[in-house]
């Protein structure tokens, strides 16, 4: 079940599974294609030496991407304020900036569920050829595949909590942020009590994203680190069932 529920989320889970636009470098790069296939298909067939070589050279740039991705939704939460443009900082209140990163963790939580999927039918998909070639019904071999699949679920379900962000963690991280004070002057013309400033906690940036970085919960987040934790997973639930 998506844990995706707001505009924010949504937002965030598109950037994730789809990639910036902008973002076209790799693919036309066929060197780095080829590296990252040849990447895959070592993964697939269980040589993780591979991915966590992988995983060392692309550090820098999934923390890059995924900086990118909180800044957009930074940026969006701003866009989504009430105040007249001309009235608004880059600043978002605490509460706000918790529901971004309640966004991000979410959306980073569903796109992790989508790559063990993929990573099953990859898996699973390499041996169809071989059972239909040799006499398997291919109609059976994927109702197999299908009952094999909810067991592969069930399995992955302690991974998956692990994954998840811990119940009151968003609160507690929360307390790290330095809370500016943002004075905020009265409307024109206000009278009486109306006419006094006002005063609001806010969070920059700047300080959301450092201290959310040096989390082991961001450090997660790192797509082929993710990969590498997944696909032993994948393989070894596969494996309790088929006694591969």
């Amino acid at each position: 079940r998506s844990h995706v529920k707001t505009s924010g989320g949504k937002k965030a889970k598109y950037i994730i599974t789809n990639g910036f636009i902008d973002s076209k470098g790799i693919v036309e790069n066929a060197n780095e294609m080829k590296e990252l296939k040849q990447a895959m298909f070592n993964l697939l067939l269980g040589e993780q030496k591979s991915i966590s070589s992988l995983t060392e050279q692309k550090a820098s740039h999934q923390k890059s991407f995924h900086m990118r991705i909180l800044n957009e939704l930074w940026d969006y939460h701003i866009s989504c304020k009430k105040e007249p443009k001309e009235q608004r900082d880059e600043l978002l209140t605490p509460e706000v900036a918790k529901q971004l990163l309640q966004d991000y963790i979410d959306a980073t939580y569903d796109y992790a569920i989508e790559l063990r999927d993929d990573l099953f039918y990859a898996k699973w998909g390499i041996l169809k050829p071989i059972m239909v070639a040799n006499g398997v019904n291919s109609r059976s071999f994927e109702r197999k595949g299908k009952d094999v699949f909810k067991k592969v679920k069930k399995s992955m379900e302690p991974f998956f909590r692990l994954y998840d962000a811990p119940e009151g963690w968003i609160e507690g991280h929360a307390k790290k942020w330095k809370i500016i004070r943002v004075k905020i002057p009265p409307p024109p013309g206000a009278e009486g009590e109306e006419a006094k400033d006002t005063f609001v906690d806010k969070v920059q940036w700047e300080d959301f994203y450092k201290c959310f970085s040096e989390t082991d919960l961001a450090k997660k987040r790192d797509g082929n680190w993710l990969l590498g934790q997944l696909v032993p997973e994948v393989e070894k639930a596969i494996s309790l069932e088929l006694h591969f």
